[in-house]
């Protein structure tokens, strides 16, 4: 026998909860179901779109806010300096970088 269980929570979190499911951008999907269907009524496109108003954009990368919270440091400002650095090349040990070949001219 399948047990329900009621919890009451502030619409914020529910929200939040509901959030979590949404798949990361330029996801493909091939059903569309719930918050994906294409005839959603119009009460749930207003009250998403009064949530979709409140999301801050970050100016700064997933990569750079992640090695922030991890090493306290931005990797694409100089440690010595505080200078923005421009990235010129990265390099990966997996990856290496290719190989130039130099022709000689006869």
């Amino acid at each position: 026998m399948i047990k329900k269980t009621y919890i009451t929570m502030p619409s914020e979190k529910f929200i939040s909860h509901i959030l979590i499911h949404l798949p990361p951008k330029n996801f493909k999907m091939v059903n569309r179901y719930g918050f994906y269907s294409r005839c959603i009524s119009d009460r749930l496109k207003k009250t998403i779109d009064a949530f979709r108003k409140n999301i801050a954009v970050s100016r700064y990368s997933f990569y750079q806010r992640q090695m922030y919270k991890t090493f306290w440091m931005n990797p694409f400002y100089c440690p010595v300096c505080k200078v923005k650095m421009i990235v010129w090349e990265f390099y990966h040990y997996k990856y290496p970088a290719p190989r130039k070949y130099h022709y000689k001219k006869i």
